[in-house]
């Protein structure tokens, strides 16, 4: 498995993605499934919500260190992409109560963590792992590893210039229209 995702990040660095590679039920090239997620605040949402953005969940765990190093880059890279169109959401995997995720050193991290998902699978290999959802709602890269700033670059920046997905308006019979 870990020679795989060797391969996977090379091929996925590269701007290819590898059609068929999964974290849990996010399968590389298909439609993200339907999901709601419920965030450490209360609030609730759903990927579906977010088409038109493109969508990093960032699997963790918070006696990870690499992990907790790189929330705070991820941090800054959604505030610095702040109007283009990118949401990021760290997922930590071994499930703290909401009231330690508030506690704890890496509560300078303003993203959005997840503590409940109905919809997402989230069996993955390695800790920590990205999915990148782009625009459209189609799962675009898988990267299990830590990825420096330069790296997350070559990932987003393609996604964040595509044009966002364009909304359905209703048509003149109410019939939605692109």
């Amino acid at each position: 498995m870990r020679w795989f995702g060797a391969m996977l990040v090379t091929a996925t660095l590269a701007g290819t993605p590898v059609a068929g590679q999964k974290v849990g039920n996010l399968e590389v090239g298909k439609p993200a499934p339907a999901a709601s997620l419920t965030l450490v605040d209360g609030t609730t949402t759903t990927l579906a919500a977010h088409r038109g953005e493109v969508v990093l969940i960032a699997f963790w765990a918070t006696w990870c260190g690499a992990c907790r190093a790189e929330m705070p880059m991820l941090d800054a890279y959604q505030r610095g992409a702040a109007g283009r169109g990118l949401r990021v959401f760290g997922y930590p995997m071994d499930h703290p109560a909401p009231a330690t995720l508030r506690r704890r050193p890496w509560d300078k991290v303003h993203l959005p963590q997840i503590v409940q998902v109905k919809g997402v699978d989230g069996s993955i290999g390695s800790i920590p792992t990205l999915v990148v959802i782009d625009r459209a709602g189609i799962v675009r890269y898988a990267h299990d590893g830590v990825l420096d700033r330069a790296k997350l670059d070559r990932l987003l920046l393609p996604l964040l210039r595509e044009a966002p997905a364009p909304t359905p308006r209703p048509g003149p019979s109410g019939t939605p229209t692109a």
